[in-house]
């Protein structure tokens, strides 16, 4: 790619992230509050396959930020916006859950809630930790992006591989403790503290392997293999593998398939959501260049951040007002998605004609 052409698309809009970005924060309503019957295997598969969502933002982010050519001081400044939008809404959804319940606090558990990454009991905000993820990664950024602004892709590939490795190591190891420990009916050591000492260990380290991932992604691009229809295949099967794998892994911590209305332990920090994850990435970009992704991009993906921070409020009144009157259905859940998707996207419209509101939801 020539640095013609490249400076022209860190300028220009590009259309297929946003489409991506628009079936990301459909699959995050998805899987929020939920109405699933316990015993549905679909909606478990359902489960499994929209937690790739967060990854393919972390693409998205990836494959514009990391071929960006830009100071230090600019990714800070970025991450220190990104800091802020959380201190504003973590605020937000304070006073929101008083109205709905109960909130313990004082002076030291509210600031640490707010400038701390800490919870607060009677304060749900279970959807904020992707901010608390990706701040990292924009810190990380003027320290990744050469390698890739440079197109040294061995480098890429193998900086990626050390991050997955070792985010892989504690996760896999514990399961096969856990495994060990059911089966022989004895108490094996647990080797989960070692995520606190390992330096690229957690969801945080998951986040950047994505944030990784997008940037090899758009290296394959400039290689021309993601376009040849044997990629696409590929893509396609790996997604079904990986969906097979996090299924395996679902019955090995539960010992069912079905969904029984309980989420995967550590569910991003696993090989098969990293993998089911990469390959709906690959799978979606090439339909974002048609009319309909197009317009969806440009009215749900544009406003997808407005839509992550607001949708929450929206679910929690009718979870508690309206789920007691629906059926409980996995196409419940469908049209749960649609409408407050729709009514979300209504509000971050509105809200975006306010410059300070603005800011807020980009």
């Amino acid at each position: 790619m020539s640095r013609k052409q490249e400076l022209a698309m860190q300028t220009k809009r590009l259309d297929y992230l946003d489409f991506i970005k628009a079936v990301a924060i459909c699959m995050v309503v998805f899987c929020h509050r939920v109405v699933i019957p316990d015993d549905s295997v679909a909606g478990a598969v359902c489960m499994v396959l929209v937690f790739s969502a967060v990854p393919c933002f972390m693409m998205c982010s990836g494959y514009v930020l990391l071929f960006k050519q830009e100071s230090a001081g600019k990714s800070f400044r970025r991450a220190g916006h990104v800091y802020l939008c959380m201190v504003v809404w973590k605020a937000l959804y304070f006073f929101f859950f008083q109205m709905f319940g109960t909130v313990e606090w004082n002076a030291v558990t509210l600031f640490r809630y707010l400038f701390l990454f800490c919870s607060l009991p009677g304060v749900d905000t279970e959807n904020l930790w992707f901010l608390q993820a990706y701040i990292p990664a924009l810190l990380a950024t003027p320290l990744l992006a050469p390698m890739f602004t440079q197109r040294k892709f061995g480098m890429a590939l193998a900086y990626t591989g050390l991050a997955y490795l070792s985010n892989q190591f504690v996760m896999s190891a514990n399961l096969l403790l856990q495994v060990g420990s059911s089966r022989l009916h004895v108490e094996l050591f647990d080797v989960e503290m070692l995520s606190h000492v390992f330096p690229l260990g957690g969801e945080y380290s998951s986040m950047l392997v994505c944030f990784l991932l997008g940037g090899v992604y758009r290296l394959l691009e400039e290689r021309n293999l993601p376009q040849k229809r044997s990629f696409q295949i590929a893509a396609f099967f790996g997604m079904a593998l990986g969906l097979a794998i996090m299924m395996g892994v679902r019955y090995l911590q539960m010992g069912s398939f079905a969904w029984k209305s309980i989420p995967l332990v550590a569910k991003y920090e696993w090989s098969g959501t990293l993998l089911t994850s990469f390959c709906v990435f690959a799978l979606l970009r090439p339909m974002g260049d048609g009319k309909l992704a197009r317009w969806l991009g440009r009215h749900v993906g544009q406003c997808s951040m407005g839509v992550y921070y607001l949708h929450y409020l929206c679910l929690i009144p009718l979870s508690i007002y309206v789920y007691p009157l629906l059926p409980v259905s996995l196409w419940v859940n469908f049209a749960k998605t649609a409408l407050v998707v729709a009514f979300c996207v209504l509000l971050t419209k509105a809200g975006k004609r306010i410059p300070l509101v603005r800011e807020l939801m980009r």
